[in-house]
């Protein structure tokens, strides 16, 4: 059965409106797209809409395998970036931390321009599952995600607690991004500078002090 599914929308601050999920249409809507070709068993989407509803672009994402999106936000430049899972091999990278499939299903974060460009794409993950839920960028550009692992060697540094807990734990991941502007573009190099896997409460501890920090 065919399907398609939002999972998160963010807003710019010229009130672009940027929309991710996932899709098993082969038919769905592409514009300018920096991929417009369904890949294989369903892939992620990422679309652009004006501030007056007007679809500005919209692209597939994803391999030869399972790809879903799942969070967006959005940078002060106007970049997009997106994580969620893949299980494709061939899942689009760009600059990328990590440029191989580790597991079942890796984590993925990519950033796209405003106009739609592919500037920065990684695999993130261990020899098992695991799933990026959501994500955030700071004002200075780094990017937070959180999520799932249930890979004992989920690559962790400068981490709070190194070891996986129990079949499966949260994890925080931060990106620190460098952007070298050409014309109206951003050219990203994404760089990994912590991971820890996380017990439950104390993933909601850390969550908590990253937000309020952020909101000094």
């Amino acid at each position: 059965m065919l399907c398609d599914e939002v999972w998160d929308i963010a807003t710019a601050i010229d009130g672009s409106l940027y929309v991710t999920g996932y899709t098993n249409s082969n038919d769905f809507p592409t514009k300018k797209a920096y991929d417009n070709k369904y890949s294989s068993w369903g892939d992620a989407f990422v679309v652009k809409f004006d501030s007056t509803g007007s679809l500005q672009w919209s692209s597939f994402l994803g391999g030869c395998d399972v790809d879903r999106a799942y969070a967006v936000e959005i940078s002060t430049v106007g970049n997009c970036y997106v994580t969620g899972y893949t299980g494709s091999p061939d899942f689009p990278i760009k600059k990328a931390n990590s440029d191989t499939l580790k597991g079942a299903f890796d984590i993925f974060v990519s950033e796209f321009s405003f106009k739609g460009n592919l500037l920065w794409s990684t695999y993130l993950g261990g020899s098992q599952v695991d799933e990026g839920n959501n994500i955030d960028v700071t004002n200075d550009g780094r990017c937070f995600i959180v999520g799932t692992t249930y890979s004992s060697n989920f690559p962790t540094k400068d981490a709070f607690d190194n070891n996986l807990g129990a079949t499966r734990d949260a994890f925080v991941a931060i990106f620190n991004n460098t952007h070298n502007q050409s014309t109206h573009t951003y050219a990203d190099v994404g760089f990994l500078i912590f991971v820890a896997v996380l017990p439950a409460i104390t993933f909601i501890i850390i969550i908590t002090i990253i937000l309020l920090k952020k909101r000094k």
